[in-house]
């Protein structure tokens, strides 16, 4: 680990706990002295593959952000906002993984849907005319009615 104060190389970790997010470690540096936190978690991107069609491509932590953060611009305050709300989608999609680690586009277009119609009814309408541009407003009214 690398300091962020003097960019030395070698760190002394003297304070680790594990919490429900990963883990927590305090981080002092062999050169400044100086103290600072780092939290390890686990990152889907390299193991997790995402099935469109016959097609199978890696997962991208970036590119299920940006359509959340996307769908919620018009709120204000989104940052926070925008960080659960994919943590919670990551969350929901673990369960939904086959032996070989593959999610399929549509479940991924499902679950954040569903947590989205929950949150904010813009986001949700938002969300599903970007993933879903054939929808037309009656069925798009009978979604919405729907709970």
């Amino acid at each position: 680990m690398v300091c962020p104060f003097c960019l030395h190389k070698k760190t002394d970790v003297y304070n680790t706990r594990g919490t429900t997010k990963g883990v927590w470690r305090r981080r002092r540096c062999l050169n400044c002295g100086k103290a600072f936190t780092t939290q390890e978690h686990f990152d889907p991107s390299g193991v997790w593959k995402v099935a469109n069609g016959k097609k199978t491509a890696p997962y991208s932590r970036a590119t299920l952000s940006m359509s959340i953060l996307r769908a919620c611009d018009h709120r204000t305050n989104q940052d926070d906002a925008v960080w659960y709300l994919f943590e919670v989608v990551e969350q929901k999609l673990t369960p939904l993984l086959t032996e070989k680690q593959t999610i399929a586009k549509s479940d991924i277009i499902e679950t954040v849907s569903a947590i989205l119609k929950r949150f904010d009814a813009a986001a949700y309408v938002k969300y599903l005319s970007y993933h879903q541009p054939t929808l037309d407003a009656r069925t798009l009214r009978k979604q919405l009615r729907r709970s």
